[in-house]
């Protein structure tokens, strides 16, 4: 009976652990947007070309990330992000290492979200993509 029972939890667990994220969730194949700093009235683009899934709950892809500074912007740059319940989130750092994590969730065929600096002075961007 032990033996059925712990055989039935494991290939529970299997089902449940083998299911990706990223099947659930397609990935565009890019996905291009804008930053808004609402507090200095300021916005740039954004774009993630080369999407694809990685893993059960990664997806690789080329970030180029425009800044108000042009030698701080982020051209092409690979990077290697994490596929959520809602959307997708990455780490990234500038050209003048200002480093930041991204969250955006999709909508239907919008995505909305939120850029936050990890060092330095906290900033919070408002993201919005297609």
């Amino acid at each position: 009976m032990r033996t059925a029972r712990i055989a039935v939890v494991s290939a529970l667990l299997l089902v449940i652990g083998g299911t990706p994220l990223a099947q659930t969730l397609p990935l565009p194949k890019e996905l291009s947007g804008r930053w808004t700093f609402v507090k200095a009235n300021r916005t740039q683009t954004f774009t993630l070309d080369d999407m694809a899934a990685s893993g059960p709950s990664g997806f690789t892809a080329r970030l180029t990330w425009w800044t108000s500074d042009p030698q701080c912007t982020i051209r092409g740059e690979p990077l290697v992000g994490r596929v959520t319940a809602t959307g997708i989130a990455f780490d990234a750092k500038t050209k003048c290492d200002v480093s930041f994590t991204v969250e955006l969730n999709r909508a239907d065929d919008r995505w909305t979200g939120k850029a936050v600096t990890t060092s330095g002075p906290r900033v919070e961007l408002e993201l919005k993509a297609s």
